[in-house]
């Protein structure tokens, strides 16, 4: 279905409108700078916010009792989640973590094939079983 042209409320033109309260391009185009105000939208919800506070706290925690990187050996500085899925409460699980010293995790990420093959990324299969099966507690817990 094709848009009607309309006479344009500012203008008066006949003219597909844009904005319905302003109108056509042109109008709007003009408009955007005077009445128009932007609204700030907030990057991360709260309960984000709150996710990300316990992560560092679990990151820290983590990287304290388990100081060395799980490929080399070297000094670890970065939490490697193994299932790659930081949305959610998935970001901050446990069972997840493998400390991992900053050449390692970079490699590890670079070289999917091989670190799906060694343990250090889980494959879509696994990744799938373990969404299913996690998603499943938490509707029988709630």
């Amino acid at each position: 279905m094709q848009a009607k042209k309309k006479p344009c409320p500012t203008c008066g033109e006949l003219a597909y409108l844009w904005n319905r309260t302003i109108g056509c391009k042109s109008c709007v185009s003009k408009s955007k700078g005077s009445n128009l105000k932007s609204t700030k939208i907030d990057r991360r919800s709260e309960k984000r916010v709150v996710q990300e506070k316990e992560y560092s706290k679990l990151r820290r925690k983590h990287l304290e009792e388990n100081p060395l990187c799980f490929v080399c050996g070297g000094e670890a500085d970065q939490i490697h989640h193994r299932m790659q899925i930081r949305y959610g409460d998935f970001l901050n699980d446990k069972t997840q973590f493998r400390s991992a010293c900053a050449p390692c995790h970079r490699f590890i990420h670079d070289n999917v094939a091989h670190s799906t093959e060694n343990g250090y990324l889980a494959s879509k299969e696994e990744k799938a079983k373990y969404l299913k099966e996690n998603i499943n507690l938490k509707h029988k817990t709630q």
